[in-house]
């Protein structure tokens, strides 16, 4: 039986489609880890060549469906007999004598299932909806080859490579070899460990490949059984369109045009395309339909961190009670919302959350708990919100949140560690890395922020999106984004109302975009008022949320972005707009000893101002009025090393890693 010679035997298959591979595996997920290993490579070589894997394995657990594999357990309480018994009973008899343990159970394997109707069933139906099935141990083959021969299936198989470890055992030696070679009688295609197992069996009249020895890639490892498969389904293997490295964005949030997460989304989801890698993004259940018409996305989940608390049907007011029920409801349904949608998955695509806090993070272990090491995407999670807030004394303190934040990474690490799966931590700010080290051991990285893309600049000012046209003779300043106490707007108010009585106030123009985008920042509604008795030739204020080209508008049309946030919320915290505004070459007011005050440094294209003070942020808008033609020379030098590390691609590099590496989005486990 020749891999090389005769014809290929004649076989029913669908022709259309990805190639569906059945893998059988006798021993429960990691049980035998170096079995597990060739396992995992063989499924990931299988799987980057475009087929799509069933892998059947004897445990308990749910069912597991990726877009490229599906995977089933099967072991009814009466499949396996009591082995130890059985072992027990033939070490005593004479014809076992100085057989050991190990070499007793390998000679049961492959009698464990024989003649058991349950698991034949099963058998019989997944080979039905397989075009090929593929033995990586022997120990089945009994069973599987009768079924295989009746639906007209091919049939690879690979021997376990006992017979050499048990070559100084003449009588054991003989044992397997005998249970084997019927074994091997059933295959198609029969693979060895080692050509010192090919060579003994070559005696028996049984001849196959042996499988190159040692570790090595993926490639190196599955070619021999890539070469089997395209010969025995007729060039199949592998597909015409090799399976393409992914990258899925899991974002609950991003649900409106509105705001950043869209435009986050948007500027990876290009990076990749130029890159030749797939994207998909998974947003809120109520995503726009101008958001799926400009990038890949499905809805998917109920709730997002941004998103109303849960509240506990019995408790009345907002408590330690209704966090906990809050921490527990929202991870059993993000948990839900994302097993879902793992079909749209493939498991070498790496796994993308922007927006993650504590209402999360526990739903990551159980979902990394269940999927098996080896056969499960890359997860990247990102860390943007900080857990200080400030202090009735001004100083700062950890928000109560951090307990439930703390249980989570405990969860985390744990299986990250103990169970070897693949998970990245990352953030986009050193000070935001070095606090969440304080809850977990797990490398925390800095990543480049991507959504930096300068902005066309030709319909600046015009008005163009029912915005005001630019003044001539007036230094624009503008404010982006929604009306928060930790954006400022109460230093704002206050600020333009003692600008307003200055001579000079003529010639500067704000427009600010200051509308309240949630009830619970209902408290900023008097200085908004406040801001709208000033309104009128030099100050417009634009009350409501801004479509992309409206944002767009207002940015590219400002000579100064104004970023006035609370250092005790933004001391570690990034910004995006004020990414925007370097990438844009706009100077900057920012808040001092605030994240974006760290990244000016002594650049000069901003002007800081003291924390909490409307005066002195008065002062900063007057210096970057006369300063103005030196703050936008310095603001263009700042970019142009800013935007080297700052972009898209280089955001989807430090990801990825560089694209082709070896197509499995960072490198397989």
């Amino acid at each position: 039986m020749s891999l090389e010679a005769g014809t290929p035997p004649s076989h029913s298959s669908h022709s259309e489609g990805p190639l569906r591979v059945l893998l059988l595996h006798p021993w429960a997920v990691g049980e035998k880890p170096e079995a597990w290993e060739r396992l995992t490579a063989l499924v990931r070589y299988l799987s980057a060549g475009g087929a799509e894997v069933s892998l059947l394995l004897p445990d308990y657990r749910d069912p597991l469906v990726f877009s490229d594999l599906r995977i089933t357990y099967f072991f009814p309480p009466d499949a396996v007999r009591n082995i130890a018994g059985i072992v027990d009973g033939l070490s005593s008899q004479e014809a076992y004598a100085g057989f050991s343990r190990e070499e007793l159970i390998l000679l049961l394997r492959f009698q464990v299932y024989r003649d058991h109707p349950p698991f034949e069933a099963a058998l019989d139906a997944a080979i039905s909806a397989a075009d090929v099935v593929l033995l990586d141990e022997p120990f089945w083959a009994r069973s599987v080859g009768p079924l295989c021969k009746r639906q007209g299936k091919p049939l690879l198989l690979t021997s376990h490579g006992a017979c050499c470890r048990a070559a100084g055992h003449s009588k054991a030696q003989k044992l397997f070899v005998i249970s084997e070679v019927e074994a091997f009688r059933q295959a198609d295609a029969l693979f060895f460990r080692s050509a010192q197992d090919r060579d003994l069996f070559v005696r028996y009249g049984v001849a196959g490949e042996a499988l190159p020895e040692g570790a090595g890639t993926d490639a190196e490892r599955g070619a021999p059984y890539g070469a089997a498969l395209a010969r025995l389904t007729g060039g199949r293997f592998p597909a015409a369109a090799a399976r393409k490295r992914g990258l899925v964005l899991l974002d609950p949030t991003l649900k409106i045009i509105h705001g950043h997460f869209f435009n986050y989304a948007k500027s990876i989801s290009d990076a990749a395309q130029r890159a030749g890698i797939s994207f998909l993004a998974l947003g809120a259940q109520g995503i726009a339909p101008e958001i799926t018409s400009q990038l890949r996305a499905v809805p998917t989940f109920r709730h997002g961190y941004l998103d109303e608390l849960f509240r506990h049907p019995e408790a009345g007011t907002p408590g330690e009670g209704n966090a906990q029920y809050d921490f527990a409801m929202a991870n059993i349904e993000f948990y839900h919302d994302l097993s879902h949608a793992l079909p749209q998955v493939a498991t070498s695509d790496t796994l993308f959350m922007p927006t993650l806090d504590h209402r999360q993070l526990l739903a990551w272990s159980w979902l990394l708990a269940r999927w098996p090491a080896g056969l499960c995407p890359e997860v990247v999670l990102f860390f943007r919100m900080t857990y200080y807030r400030p202090a009735p004394d001004g100083s700062l303190a950890l928000h109560s949140n951090s307990f439930f934040l703390a249980q989570g990474f405990a969860a985390l690490q744990q299986v990250a560690v103990a169970q070897g799966r693949r998970i990245r931590l990352v953030t986009d700010s050193e000070g935001l890395a070095k606090e969440y080290r304080q809850w977990t051991s797990l490398p925390i990285e800095v990543v480049p922020i991507p959504h930096t893309v300068p902005l066309p600049s030709a319909h600046e000012g015009k008005g163009t999106a029912g915005l005001p046209p630019k003044k001539e003779g007036r230094l624009r300043f503008i404010i982006l984004g929604d009306a928060r106490e930790e954006k400022g707007i109460p230093l704002v108010a206050l600020a333009v109302a003692q600008l307003a009585q200055r001579p000079d106030f003529a010639e500067m123009e704000f427009v600010l975009q200051a509308f309240i985008g949630s009830r619970h920042h209902q408290s900023m509604e008097p200085f908004l008022a406040a801001l709208r008795r000033i309104a009128g030739e030099n100050l417009t204020l634009v009350d409501r949320a801004l479509d992309e080209a409206g944002y767009h508008e207002l940015l590219t049309s400002a000579d100064v972005v104004l970023i006035p946030y609370q250092k005790t919320a933004y001391f570690s915290r990034t910004s995006g707009i004020f990414t925007e505004a370097v990438a844009n070459g706009k100077p900057v007011v920012v808040t001092e000893g605030t994240w974006m005050s760290g990244q000016l440094g002594d650049s000069g294209a901003g002007v800081l101002f003291e924390d909490g003070s409307a005066a002195s942020l008065a002062e900063a808008i007057l210096k970057a009025k006369r300063e103005f033609p030196t703050l936008r020379e310095n603001v263009l030098r700042l970019r142009e090393g800013y935007l080297a590390y700052h972009n898209p691609d280089s955001f989807l590099n430090v990801l990825l890693g560089p694209a082709g590496a070896d197509g499995t989005g960072g490198g397989a486990s």
